[in-house]
């Protein structure tokens, strides 16, 4: 919901003092919650008097216990104190306070709308951008569609890292001119919630992942399943479970009419008589091929491909460094920008944007690093090559 500043706590406990009297409420992983010595319930009104002290107890998980990851905390009249950072209250990578919205008014939830968590997750996903056979084989794609994936501990806002005993079946040997490995390609963009092959390991990109880089993206997360990625914890397992785009439309009008009921119950303590929980929604959809449209051959290729249900990746020619490649793709990029198609919201060209993005890499997060101050640079070292020769090979 759009308007809350909320405090997330990840599984841990912890104690907090109030300095004024103050209304809370307390949502997602289950726990036990105390005002001073009362206990309290969560997913309702709690009202902490002046000086008072809320505490929140873990219990210990168990093989048989999935009660999600993170404790949403909300509190009546935001963080006013907390100073708004590039237009949110969020800790990013070390930068920001905490993220700004607004709480609503009223008092209980009905339970019927308090999500269910699980250790076994499925998770929708839209193949795409690359799951095609040019990058996995066809025993490689559905390997990787039933594969259960344990979210490893290495995990955090940037990406959710996942594990399987079971190695990537590609399509081919290496990544060309992209790098040494299948999973390398050049550099593309990428979008939220995007599966990354790291090598041989997945990994989600959530929040404050990366928006560009050099490695395929074999399917994305439909935006309506992305509120579950806040949930999975270390240890659980995941099935990416394949979809359409019309599909995901259908789960994320259900999530629109779960949030309207929401509200609808604080505000009048009513629920509508046919409400469709977006979690109960049964899938009977099968996933359509990421690419949407191809044309042309080798140097003159496009291949549009779906890169989950809110971007589109355009690829130009073979994957290869080529001035009048990267003409083509610039001057597909001026027209758009001069005619902006109604639902445009963002385009992200790669190959002239890699400096800038150091530049703010470097501004914002780390200025010293072996790559730094040119990736160019690093690779041609660590390949025997000078830099002028990295670029023309």
């Amino acid at each position: 919901m759009e308007g809350l500043e909320i405090l997330i706590v990840p599984a841990i406990a912890c104690e907090l003092e109030f300095s004024s009297a103050t209304v809370v409420a307390i949502t997602g992983k289950e726990v036990k919650a105390h005002v001073d010595n009362s206990s309290v319930a969560m997913w309702s009104r709690i009202t902490v008097p002046s000086g008072g002290r809320l505490r929140l107890e873990v219990e210990v998980e168990t093989e048989t216990s999935h009660s999600g990851f993170r404790v949403y905390l909300s509190i009546r009249g935001g963080l006013p104190s907390v100073p708004i950072y590039l237009g949110l209250k969020s800790i990013s990578m070390g930068l920001g306070g905490y993220q700004g919205r607004s709480f609503l008014p009223g008092d209980q939830l009905a339970w019927i709308l308090i999500p269910t968590y699980s250790s076994d997750w499925i998770i929708h996903v839209l193949s795409g951008p690359q799951e095609d056979k040019e990058f996995l084989s066809s025993a490689g794609q559905s390997a990787f569609y039933s594969t259960k994936w344990h979210v490893d501990i290495d995990s955090n806002r940037l990406g959710i890292r996942l594990s399987s005993s079971d190695k990537i079946q590609w399509a081919r040997e290496n990544g060309g001119q992209g790098g040494s490995h299948p999973s390398n390609i050049l550099d593309n963009g990428y979008t939220l919630g995007a599966i990354n092959l790291n090598g041989d390991t997945p990994v989600i990109l959530t929040n404050d992942g990366p928006d560009m880089g050099g490695f395929l993206s074999v399917c994305t997360v439909a935006s309506a399943e992305m509120w579950k990625l806040g949930q999975v914890q270390p240890g659980n397992t995941i099935l990416n479970k394949g979809i359409s785009w019309s599909c995901s439309k259908t789960i994320r009008e259900a999530l629109l009419e779960w949030d309207r009921a929401v509200q609808s119950s604080l505000e009048r303590h009513k629920l509508p008589p046919k409400l469709h929980l977006p979690w109960d929604i049964k899938i009977t959809d099968d996933y359509k091929t990421g690419i949407i449209y191809e044309t042309g051959g080798e140097d003159e290729r496009v291949i549009y491909r779906q890169a989950g249900d809110a971007a589109i990746l355009v690829d130009f020619g073979a994957m290869k460094l080529d001035l009048n490649i990267r003409t083509r793709m610039h001057v597909f990029q001026k027209t758009l920008d001069a005619n902006r198609p109604v639902g445009l919201r963002n385009i992200c060209p790669c190959i002239r944007s890699v400096m800038g993005a150091l530049e703010r890499y470097m501004a914002t997060m780390r200025r010293i690093a072996v790559y730094l101050p040119s990736n160019i640079e690093y690779l041609a070292s660590n390949n025997g090559l000078k830099p002028s020769e990295a670029l023309s090979n």
